[in-house]
């Protein structure tokens, strides 16, 4: 799976210890292209990536317009997309015309990511 998200230090924490093994729990593995050491243009590599993958994970917390872009990117691709947000960024996502009328995880803290993500892959991927 693919994961859109904020690139900021502040998220390390919710894809580590959140995402990351909410993908395994439910029996996939993530690719971030943050934590990716390569030497190609990284739009390129964004692309490719979500083209190869099963589904995105669409983390929209610190409203990133890159983020709406690689989640649409995938939807036009029809790959299944789960939207996501941090409850106190909310509101930023709730004002959101593109995606306001998307059902999202909104979750508070890294076990409350990571449970109600792995239902979510569960009852909506496997």
């Amino acid at each position: 799976m693919f994961v859109a998200m904020w690139f900021d230090d502040s998220m390390d924490d919710a894809f580590s210890n959140g995402i990351k093994p909410a993908a395994v729990d439910a029996g996939y593995e993530t690719y971030r292209v943050k934590d990716d050491k390569h030497g190609e243009r990284i739009d390129a590599k964004i692309i490719a990536e979500i083209r190869a993958c099963r589904f995105v994970i669409a983390d929209v917390t610190g409203t990133r317009s890159a983020v709406n872009y690689e989640a649409g990117f995938a939807e036009g691709l029809t790959k299944p997309v789960i939207w996501m947000c941090r409850k106190d960024s909310e509101k930023d996502m709730s004002t959101n015309f593109d995606t306001r009328q998307l059902q999202h995880i909104v979750w508070t803290d890294v076990g409350d990511l990571r449970k109600q993500l792995t239902d979510t892959i569960r009852a909506r991927i496997i």
